[in-house]
């Protein structure tokens, strides 16, 4: 189209919309809808158009996507914004390109697959028909990419996967996402906008595009024989030339079976890669590692990009991060990490959950008033030593009256009615201090009286609360920024000051506990944890579309039936004992389990675990475990 042809073309269309503004005035509706209908005719590509959305989007699968387009639309009198008579447009083109990068970024890229855009030109133009199909093609794959770049593919973490990924993704609306896409002179970059903005997120990604690129190369390179000798440096074999054509090594002689020095510079380099011995000596492990490739670091990053999607977007100037995998907890100031800890989170059966809250205040000496699951354990460890509670150091009471233990019916009373605590003091579970940030998942961070266990690199002993090694320091940090420098003297108040002491905050300051099986270092490396709640690999399989395959576990936020635990009693010298998996596994049922346990344990009881994987649970597959009452509410619940 010439300038003069695009001109007069523009103030045709120009004079036909004013006219139809003006006849509005005069005419009746019936009459205007007839006249925009006639002017639609007049304009084949935006009728077209205007069909194409009105009958695909009857049978839009999303409501608001649907709804979204009509009105878009609707607004423009369905003139087409990414295409025209002679293809897409060059914003178009840049969008195009953007899609097709989708697996760069761990999107599912067949969910933008385009075919209407790439419909070859007749005679260097399209009908009107093929304009309208590319040009909805397009926009509804913005959509979609916008959707994912968002989260959109887990949208309730807590129904879909699990219940203690107590996060949701932040969607945007879809007529915001096409506006904001109309509205830019670089619409590709709007379109990558729609990801995190964290920096973590945006340092996983560049190490996903390099894994990708290197699967590539890797899956085209040979592989090394799994089964062979040592090769030292120095050394003539026919598996050096392998070797020398999976790290993409040339000779630097006339014979590639030797094993040179380039070639053992590549090794060690690759060694260190995988976490080996650096020697340059290749034995049955870097064979081994040379051929895994790199497929499942691929998916734990994609999976760990995919739980920053759920994160709050601005996660605070001034916060803290609790990473569970790592077992890290971290005070963020300004970007910088001032205050780093060791940290012990839940166990297997009673899992720290994974949220976002912001830390209220801060408790020196406190007291500690036990939940209801933990009420049960207590009451049946005591029934079973034939002691009582207060024995152990807590205090029940009834409203504000103390009660003694052996004077309730524990079989008939509601346990909801009483509070179970524990006063301050060096034996107090929760140590000297605890932070607070309300919840309902009823998780706080605390300090603990047994620091032994924080040498432990598995710190998985907990309740479901985040134990922190030296919080003393931590809460002084934290009440200097909220309150002033030294306003409050921590260590002080923990030696001389009141019992339950509840500082709040004056500016709260955001918590977030995290998820990450995966972490990037300052200097760019990957430090890659592991998945002690499976969470990785729930993610991982949903975004492979494997919903059948996820274990959701139960509900731990169900409400306790209160009928079970009233029946819930154990003889004192009695002992009811779990299995574990592999233990059960060779007993065909429970009972013939307690036949071969009985004899040498003097077990009256067996709880069978088929649901659950030993590792997570237990030390060794061949240990028994008492079972708590805990364990007896989460066996009755199916958790």
């Amino acid at each position: 189209m010439s300038k003069r042809e695009f001109t007069s073309a523009s103030l045709s269309v120009f004079q036909t919309v004013f006219w139809i503004a003006v006849c509005g005035i005069f005419l009746s509706a019936p009459a205007l809808a007839d006249l925009t209908a006639r002017t639609l005719e007049a304009r084949p590509l935006e009728y077209s158009l205007q069909d194409k959305i009105s009958s695909l989007s009857e049978s839009f699968n999303r409501p608001d996507e649907r709804d979204a387009l009509n009105t878009f639309y609707a607004n423009r009198q369905y003139r087409p914004l990414w295409v025209d008579d002679f293809g897409p447009t060059r914003a178009a083109l840049r969008l195009i390109g953007e899609l097709e990068r989708a697996e760069d970024w761990g999107l599912d890229v067949q969910s933008f697959k385009l075919e209407a855009v790439y419909v070859p030109l007749h005679r260097g133009r399209w009908t009107a028909a093929q304009a309208a199909a590319a040009e909805h093609e397009i926009s509804t794959a913005i959509l979609r990419y916008a959707r994912q770049a968002r989260g959109g593919r887990i949208t309730e973490p807590a129904r879909m996967l699990s219940s203690y990924l107590d996060r949701r993704p932040s969607m945007l609306e879809p007529a915001l996402i096409l506006a904001m896409i109309a509205a830019s002179s670089e619409p590709d970059g709007v379109l990558r906008s729609f990801h995190p903005p964290h920096e973590q997120f945006h340092k996983l990604q560049a190490i996903y595009r390099t894994l990708r690129a290197q699967q590539k190369s890797a899956d085209a390179a040979e592989r090394v024989p799994e089964k062979g000798p040592l090769l030292m440096p120095g050394q003539k074999h026919a598996d050096v030339v392998a070797l020398r054509n999976r790290l993409a090594v040339p000779a630097s002689g006339a014979d590639p079976g030797l094993y040179d020095d380039a070639l053992v510079a590549a090794v060690e380099k690759f060694q260190v890669s995988e976490s080996l011995k650096s020697d340059g000596i290749v034995g049955l492990k870097t064979r081994k590692a040379l051929n895994a490739g790199v497929g499942d670091k691929i998916k734990s990053i994609r999976a760990n990009m995919e739980q920053w999607r759920w994160m709050p977007e601005d996660l605070g100037a001034t916060h803290v991060f609790v990473n569970l995998p790592a077992f890290t907890a971290k005070l963020v100031q300004d970007g910088a990490v001032t205050f780093e800890e060791r940290v012990i989170v839940g166990k297997g059966t009673t899992q720290t959950p994974v949220f976002s809250r912001k830390l209220t205040s801060v408790v020196l000496k406190p007291l500690w008033q036990l939940p209801e699951s933990i009420k049960v354990e207590k009451l049946i460890d005591a029934q079973r030593r034939g002691s009582s509670i207060e024995d152990e150091g807590y205090v029940i009471k009834k409203g504000e009256k103390i009660v003694e233990s052996r004077s309730v019916d524990w079989s008939k009373a509601e346990l909801t009615a009483y509070t179970f605590f524990q006063p301050s003091g060096e034996g107090n579970a929760l140590g000297r201090v605890k932070f607070l940030f309300p919840n309902k998942h009823s998780v706080y961070v605390h300090d603990t009286p047994n620091r032994s266990l924080f040498d432990a690199s598995e710190r998985l002993y907990s309740h479901g609360c985040v134990r922190l090694r030296n919080p003393l320091n931590f809460a002084q940090r934290l009440l200097n920024i909220a309150q002033g420098a030294n306003a409050i003297d921590v260590k002080g108040s923990v030696e001389d000051g009141p019992e339950n002491n509840q500082v709040a905050l004056e500016n709260p300051i955001p918590i977030h506990l995290g998820y990450f099986t995966v972490w990037v270092d300052e200097n760019g490396a990957a430090e890659y944890h592991g998945d002690p709640y499976g969470h990785e690999e729930r993610v991982a399989l949903a975004l492979e579309n494997k919903w059948a395959e996820i274990d959701k576990g139960g509900d731990h936020l169900a409400s306790v039936d209160k009928q079970k635990l009233k029946t819930v009693s154990l003889e004192p010298t009695g002992k009811t004992v779990a299995l574990s998996n592999r233990v059960a596994r060779s007993e065909a049922t429970p009972v013939q389990a307690k036949r071969r346990l009985a004899p040498a344990m003097g077990v009256t009881g067996v709880v069978y675990f088929p649901k659950f994987k030993p590792a997570r649970i237990y030390a060794s597959a061949q240990r028994v475990h008492r079972v708590t009452a805990g364990d007896l509410m989460r066996q009755a619940f199916g958790r």
